[in-house]
């Protein structure tokens, strides 16, 4: 059944979107002065039980290295690789850069191969490589029906189960019939999918990271908690699992817990890849009314490229703080510290 209408964008902030919007809320109800401003994003998934639209896949950038090496090109080249590198990170998140289908082969050789050599090998299953050849050749086939223009859930699907059932030990083959279920509009399969490569593969962290997004989606945060523990249990520097657990510990009132995860999710060798740790992390500072700390985090997230609902109100919040003289606008840091430089 291929898919029609036009809401695959719109999936995109399931993750997040509800992360920063419940975060807010607790937020907001957890000090007593009554914020007017909310978490930047709205929500956007596909609606009851229409299936969601996948847009063409275009060709993605291999690398953010650049090609030329010509040093008069240097700042061009810099501003080039940051562009990439935002691409990458918000096909990830939110399945919308370059209009790549999230769920299919292109997304997780896209997302992947970005990742350090510490985290990296996470996202292999051992069962794969002793998967036979048919097996292999039917998720493939699957493979290719969802990252046609007009994705086939349904067939993509039947090739997935065709693998699972030459070999049941199929784990990767198990995740990605979760991934096309929740696609789909089926969380309750996908969960079941998901849960089903775990068992198989305890250690295979590409299960964990879909069902971590259907807890924050269904504001499980107990068991977003759970799973951000399993994921850092099997590799202590994914980010992404800091993440995770910063925004399930905000939801349960921990927050010296949340703060001390989001700033783990900063010193992992792949934190560039998730700057949104610097905006939920001076969300936290702001509803202390840590306003210096929250203007740094800020500050430290709109560094980076997206141009995004909450990247436009962390603008927004330094705009007025500065316009009131609550903080010091940052040229005028850079003024005062030129003569010391100069010296």
């Amino acid at each position: 059944m291929p898919i029609q209408g036009g809401s695959c964008r719109r999936l995109s902030g399931a993750i997040l979107i509800a992360l920063l919007a419940a975060s807010s809320a607790v937020a907001q109800r957890s000090t007593a002065s009554s914020s007017s401003s909310s978490v930047g994003r709205t929500s956007a998934g596909s609606s009851g039980g229409s299936t969601p639209t996948v847009r063409a896949a275009t060709s993605s950038p291999s690398s953010t290295s650049g090609g030329g090496s010509n040093r008069s090109y240097t700042p061009y080249q810099r501003s080039y690789n940051s562009y990439q590198l935002h691409q990458q990170r918000q096909q990830f998140l939110y399945g919308y850069g370059y209009g790549l289908n999230p769920y299919g082969t292109r997304w997780t050789r896209s997302y992947v191969p970005r990742l350090s050599g510490d985290t990296k090998p996470s996202f292999v299953s051992l069962t794969t490589l002793a998967a036979p050849k048919a097996a292999r050749k039917a998720y493939k086939k699957a493979e290719k029906q969802i990252n046609t223009a007009e994705p086939n859930l349904d067939l993509a699907a039947q090739h997935l189960q065709k693998a699972i059932s030459i070999y049941p030990e199929y784990a990767a083959a198990w995740t990605l019939l979760g991934r096309v279920q929740h696609r789909a509009g089926d969380p309750g399969s996908a969960a079941q999918s998901l849960e089903r490569a775990i068992e198989i593969d305890p250690k295979y962290l590409a299960a964990y990271e879909p069902l971590a997004s259907l807890a924050v989606e269904q504001k499980r945060w107990d068991d977003l908690l759970r799973l951000s523990d399993q994921m850092l249990r099997i590799n202590p520097v994914f980010a992404l699992g800091h993440y995770y657990k910063g925004g399930a510990l905000i939801q349960k009132g921990d927050r010296t817990g949340a703060e001390k995860a989001l700033q783990a999710a900063l010193t992992t060798p792949d934190a560039a890849l998730f700057p949104e740790s610097h905006y939920v992390l001076a969300e936290l500072y702001r509803t202390q009314n840590e306003v210096e700390l929250a203007a740094r985090e800020y500050r430290l997230y709109t560094a980076s490229p997206p141009r995004s609902a909450s990247w436009e109100q962390a603008q927004r919040r330094l705009q007025q703080w500065e316009d009131s003289g609550i903080i010091e606008p940052q040229s005028a840091k850079k003024k005062r510290k030129k003569p010391t430089e100069s010296r």
